[in-house]
């Protein structure tokens, strides 16, 4: 199992490597490559999991932290 760099955050794993841009380039999940390298991506995809933390609750400041990104 791989877990993601930022895994003590957000207890993410996955069973085998993907080939997405966030396991090629930093060993994270989604959900943390958007929130520590937002420019790698696209405002939609960065608004869509923006959302998606949101309703988890776990991570208000890196909510925070990427609302500050898209202004």
């Amino acid at each position: 199992m791989m877990r993601c760099v930022k895994w003590h955050i957000c207890g993410k794993r996955v069973g085998s490597h993907q080939k997405k841009l966030c396991w090629r380039k930093w060993r994270m999940c989604g959900e943390c490559a958007v929130i520590y390298h937002p420019e790698a991506y696209s405002e939609g995809y960065i608004k869509k999991i923006r959302s998606i933390i949101k309703k988890q609750g776990k991570r208000k400041i890196t909510v925070d932290k990427i609302s500050k990104v898209l202004q």
